[in-house]
């Protein structure tokens, strides 16, 4: 469908250094007292990513081919699972949800959550 090509673009580009830099860069400059945890959250999600790879080479699952054209963006690898953007989302949403909603509320909280799922969701 056109709407789930643009997202699937959108996120694709934009979706792992982005999401975890963008709740980071947040942190960091309006919590400046709990910069220690902002780092140790972007450390995690490095960790994550980082793990992610490891599995990938392990599993050694190859990217499908759309039948329906392209690919809508470059893949770094030929390689499919785990999915760095899943991986990387869900280890931000784990590591950010508790300092965004400490600073800034439970909205912001399930914000952060329903990023990561909406990236996920992405790239199926």
């Amino acid at each position: 469908p056109r709407f789930s090509s643009k997202a699937a673009r959108a996120g694709g580009g934009f979706g792992i250094a982005a999401y975890a830099g963008i709740l980071a860069g947040v942190g960091l400059v309006f919590d400046r007292g709990h910069r220690r945890d902002w780092w140790m959250a972007v450390g995690n999600v490095l960790t994550a990513y980082g793990l992610g790879l490891a599995l990938k080479n392990l599993i050694r699952r190859q990217r499908p081919i759309a039948a329906d054209g392209p690919a809508l963006v470059s893949p770094p690898t030929q390689l499919s699972f785990p999915s760095s953007h899943a991986t990387t989302s869900f280890a931000s949403a784990a590591a950010f949800r508790p300092l965004v909603g400490g600073r800034f509320g439970a909205g912001a909280s399930v914000a952060v959550s329903t990023l990561a799922t909406a990236m996920t969701a992405s790239r199926v």
